[in-house]
Protein backbone atom coordinates (compact mmCIF):
# COMPACT_ATOMS: atom_id res chain seq x y z
CA UNK A 1 0.00 0.00 0.00
CA UNK A 2 2.84 2.39 0.85
CA UNK A 3 4.48 1.60 -2.47
CA UNK A 4 1.23 2.41 -4.28
CA UNK A 5 0.94 5.83 -2.53
CA UNK A 6 4.57 6.64 -3.26
CA UNK A 7 4.03 5.73 -6.92
CA UNK A 8 0.93 7.97 -7.12
CA UNK A 9 2.85 10.85 -5.53
CA UNK A 10 5.63 10.52 -8.12
CA UNK A 11 3.11 10.55 -10.98
CA UNK A 12 1.28 13.65 -9.65
CA UNK A 13 1.98 16.67 -11.81
CA UNK A 14 3.76 19.56 -10.15
CA UNK A 15 2.87 23.06 -11.45
CA UNK A 16 5.67 24.66 -13.46
CA UNK A 17 6.66 28.14 -14.59
CA UNK A 18 5.14 27.24 -17.96
CA UNK A 19 1.77 26.63 -16.24
CA UNK A 20 2.01 30.05 -14.62
CA UNK A 21 2.74 31.63 -18.01
CA UNK A 22 -0.35 29.91 -19.46
CA UNK A 23 -2.51 31.18 -16.62
CA UNK A 24 -1.15 34.71 -17.06
CA UNK A 25 -1.81 34.58 -20.83
CA UNK A 26 -5.40 33.43 -20.19
CA UNK A 27 -5.86 36.27 -17.70
CA UNK A 28 -4.60 38.83 -20.21
CA UNK A 29 -6.93 37.49 -22.92
CA UNK A 30 -9.93 37.57 -20.59
CA UNK A 31 -9.06 41.12 -19.52
CA UNK A 32 -8.84 42.21 -23.16
CA UNK A 33 -12.20 40.56 -23.94
CA UNK A 34 -13.80 42.29 -20.96
CA UNK A 35 -12.41 45.66 -22.05
CA UNK A 36 -13.70 45.07 -25.59
CA UNK A 37 -17.17 44.26 -24.23
CA UNK A 38 -17.15 47.43 -22.13
CA UNK A 39 -16.10 49.53 -25.14
CA UNK A 40 -18.81 47.98 -27.31
CA UNK A 41 -21.40 48.77 -24.64
CA UNK A 42 -20.16 52.37 -24.41
CA UNK A 43 -20.29 52.70 -28.20
CA UNK A 44 -23.84 51.34 -28.27
CA UNK A 45 -24.87 53.86 -25.61
CA UNK A 46 -23.22 56.68 -27.57
CA UNK A 47 -24.94 55.58 -30.76
CA UNK A 48 -28.32 55.43 -29.04
CA UNK A 49 -27.87 58.95 -27.67
CA UNK A 50 -27.26 60.20 -31.20
CA UNK A 51 -30.68 59.14 -32.48
CA UNK A 52 -31.69 60.39 -35.91
CA UNK A 53 -35.24 61.56 -36.50
CA UNK A 54 -37.31 61.03 -39.65
CA UNK A 55 -35.99 64.24 -41.22
CA UNK A 56 -32.44 62.93 -40.89
CA UNK A 57 -31.55 65.36 -38.10
CA UNK A 58 -29.42 64.04 -35.26
CA UNK A 59 -30.66 64.70 -31.74
CA UNK A 60 -28.79 67.59 -30.13
CA UNK A 61 -26.30 67.45 -27.32
CA UNK A 62 -26.64 69.54 -24.18
CA UNK A 63 -23.68 71.93 -23.97
CA UNK A 64 -24.60 74.15 -21.00
CA UNK A 65 -27.27 74.58 -18.32
CA UNK A 66 -28.11 77.89 -16.69
CA UNK A 67 -31.09 79.50 -15.04
CA UNK A 68 -32.51 80.93 -11.86
CA UNK A 69 -35.43 80.48 -9.47
CA UNK A 70 -35.69 76.77 -10.24
CA UNK A 71 -36.01 77.18 -14.03
CA UNK A 72 -33.14 75.52 -15.87
CA UNK A 73 -32.42 76.51 -19.46
CA UNK A 74 -30.25 74.36 -21.68
CA UNK A 75 -28.05 75.31 -24.60
CA UNK A 76 -28.45 72.52 -27.16
CA UNK A 77 -25.97 72.02 -30.01
CA UNK A 78 -26.64 70.10 -33.23
CA UNK A 79 -24.10 68.23 -35.35
CA UNK A 80 -24.23 70.95 -38.03
CA UNK A 81 -23.16 73.55 -35.44
CA UNK A 82 -26.63 75.02 -34.96
CA UNK A 83 -27.71 75.90 -31.43
CA UNK A 84 -30.99 76.37 -29.58
CA UNK A 85 -31.90 77.26 -26.02
CA UNK A 86 -34.89 75.67 -24.31
CA UNK A 87 -36.43 74.88 -20.94
CA UNK A 88 -38.84 72.12 -19.93
CA UNK A 89 -41.94 72.25 -22.13
CA UNK A 90 -40.24 73.98 -25.08
CA UNK A 91 -39.90 72.41 -28.53
CA UNK A 92 -36.48 72.14 -30.20
CA UNK A 93 -35.75 71.92 -33.93
CA UNK A 94 -36.32 68.36 -35.07
CA UNK A 95 -39.64 68.22 -33.17
CA UNK A 96 -38.06 67.33 -29.81
CA UNK A 97 -40.06 68.38 -26.76
CA UNK A 98 -37.86 69.14 -23.76
CA UNK A 99 -39.15 67.13 -20.80
CA UNK A 100 -36.50 68.28 -18.32
CA UNK A 101 -33.17 70.12 -18.12
CA UNK A 102 -30.67 69.74 -15.29
CA UNK A 103 -27.00 69.40 -14.44
CA UNK A 104 -27.19 65.63 -15.06
CA UNK A 105 -28.50 66.22 -18.58
CA UNK A 106 -31.80 66.66 -20.37
CA UNK A 107 -34.66 64.44 -21.40
CA UNK A 108 -36.20 65.00 -24.80
CA UNK A 109 -39.34 63.43 -26.20
CA UNK A 110 -39.10 62.70 -29.92
CA UNK A 111 -42.06 63.06 -32.28
CA UNK A 112 -42.60 59.28 -32.07
CA UNK A 113 -42.80 59.44 -28.23
CA UNK A 114 -39.31 58.00 -27.64
CA UNK A 115 -37.61 59.49 -24.59
CA UNK A 116 -34.00 60.42 -25.32
CA UNK A 117 -31.63 61.12 -22.44
CA UNK A 118 -29.03 63.70 -23.44
CA UNK A 119 -26.06 63.99 -21.05
CA UNK A 120 -24.32 67.29 -20.45
CA UNK A 121 -21.44 67.31 -22.94
CA UNK A 122 -18.74 69.63 -24.21
CA UNK A 123 -19.01 68.24 -27.74
CA UNK A 124 -21.61 68.50 -30.47
CA UNK A 125 -23.17 65.19 -31.45
CA UNK A 126 -21.38 63.16 -34.09
CA UNK A 127 -22.91 62.77 -37.51
CA UNK A 128 -23.90 59.19 -38.35
CA UNK A 129 -22.07 57.66 -41.29
CA UNK A 130 -24.00 55.07 -43.29
CA UNK A 131 -23.09 51.52 -42.33
CA UNK A 132 -20.99 49.63 -44.83
CA UNK A 133 -22.16 46.39 -46.36
CA UNK A 134 -19.81 44.52 -44.04
CA UNK A 135 -22.54 44.28 -41.41
CA UNK A 136 -20.55 46.21 -38.83
CA UNK A 137 -22.11 48.88 -36.64
CA UNK A 138 -22.26 52.38 -38.13
CA UNK A 139 -19.27 54.55 -37.37
CA UNK A 140 -19.41 58.18 -36.35
CA UNK A 141 -17.28 61.13 -37.35
CA UNK A 142 -16.70 64.39 -35.57
CA UNK A 143 -18.66 67.48 -36.68
CA UNK A 144 -17.08 69.68 -39.32
CA UNK A 145 -15.43 72.93 -38.30
CA UNK A 146 -17.31 75.98 -39.63
CA UNK A 147 -15.58 77.86 -42.48
CA UNK A 148 -13.81 81.03 -41.42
Amino acid sequence: MTLLLASAALNARTPTVSDLADIQADRMLLSAELERAKLREALAMQASSAQTNAAGMTSPSLRMVYGSQGVNIGLFVYSDGGTATAKAGDTLPGRYIVRSVGLQGAELVAHDARVIRVPLSRNAPAEPVPASDSGRSPSYRMPREPAR
